[in-house]
């Protein structure tokens, strides 16, 4: 009589070892170095997807680059985990090529690359929110590097306008939004325009959330209000993307404001007027 032969090849390995032993097998994790580009695939299971190490031996700012093989069919999504790979923030986007950043502390921190797209349910079908589509990730072949800039924060600036330290025409002000920062106003300056005419602003803003618009510069009147565009009344003047800009302003005494609007949202900021 013949013996049944076992193939427990058939088993992929990390089911086949929860099964003998109870251990849970963890999604894989390397080291990566500043500069380097490594090659991946996304896994079929989030949670399956490599988590790679970085060490950050000051503060300053990363930045990522994730480029897909194609474009995505929804997001691309870049997350960042601290040392205990807690989620600390993510970085969607809807391009194949995705650059994120992030202001850092010194410390050691991990770095996972996904790529999403939904799904149609069923007629009748929800999930448990209620949608009538669900997330789900396919593989994608991708490369991810990150680079590193090493920023002088003083820390805790100033948030109200009566305490704003003036900027000069022509002098920088740069400066570092943290993830763990509330919402809101996070550094003020002080303008004064001492002559009526267009006033150039120059901006750098290395930031990301989704679409990478998680921080803006926001231009204030001397009375705290934001200021309207002068064609079009209702719209605020502010910017959240590097580039430059010229306003026509009155002479007298402006304000500056580098706002964020939501709780993941991180970067770097330089200003300057002219």
């Amino acid at each position: 009589m013949k013996r049944a032969k076992t193939y427990l090849a058939a088993i992929p390995i990390t089911l086949f070892l929860f099964l003998l032993t109870g251990i849970r097998v963890y999604a894989a994790e390397a080291d990566l170095q500043p500069k380097k580009w490594i090659n991946d695939t996304t896994k079929q299971s989030a949670a399956d997807n490599t988590f790679y190490k970085i060490k950050i031996a000051k503060t300053g700012y990363i930045r990522v680059e994730y480029f897909l093989n194609k474009e995505p069919e929804l997001y691309s999504k870049i997350t960042l985990y601290d040392r205990n790979k807690k989620k600390l923030s993510e970085s969607s986007n809807i391009y194949k090529k995705h650059t994120a950043y992030w202001a850092l502390k010194k410390g050691t921190y991990y770095l996972r690359a996904e790529n999403e797209v939904s799904e149609h349910m069923g007629v009748g079908e929800t999930d448990e929110d209620g949608d009538y589509f669900q997330y789900v990730n396919i593989p994608y072949q991708y490369k991810l590097r990150y680079t590193f800039t090493a920023v002088k924060d003083k820390g805790k600036k100033a948030t109200r306008m009566s305490q704003a330290p003036e900027l000069k025409r022509g002098k920088t002000a740069k400066g570092l939004v943290f993830i763990n920062e509330k919402d809101g106003v996070k550094a003020v300056y002080k303008v004064k325009v001492s002559k009526s005419g267009k006033v150039a602003f120059h901006f750098k803003l290395n930031a990301s959330y989704f679409l990478d618009q998680s921080l803006q510069v926001r231009l204030y009147d001397h009375k705290g209000r934001l200021l309207t565009d002068g064609k079009y009344k209702k719209d605020m003047i502010y910017w959240y993307a590097s580039g430059k800009s010229k306003v026509n302003l009155k002479a007298g005494t402006y304000y500056l404001g580098i706002y964020k609007f939501n709780a993941e949202g991180s970067g770097f900021y330089q200003i300057q007027w002219k």
